[in-house]
């Protein structure tokens, strides 16, 4: 499985589980973002530019739950035994 699988794994449930108000919320917020990228200018000052709306937007603090959710998941509940007790 490759990186872009892995990835493809983590965004099915967070897009599954999320209202369509926080859908709404990723999407201006990825947006934000994207446009960001697309600018001229350093990356020093793109992570700076970015850091406002990042921490200003709601998408935050549900997309983290989420994943620590599946991370879960994947890492301690779905173990199989010899795993669980290494």
């Amino acid at each position: 499985m490759d990186d872009n699988d892995s990835q493809k794994q983590l965004a099915i449930p967070i897009a599954g589980s999320v209202t369509r108000t926080e859908a709404d919320a990723h999407r201006d917020w990825a947006r934000l973002l994207i446009n960001l990228k697309d600018e001229n200018m350093s990356p020093t000052a793109k992570a700076r530019k970015a850091i406002s709306p990042t921490a200003s937007s709601k998408v935050i603090l549900p997309a983290m739950k989420i994943i620590s959710a599946q991370a879960k998941k994947h890492g301690w509940d779905n173990r199989t035994s010899p795993s669980a007790w290494a």
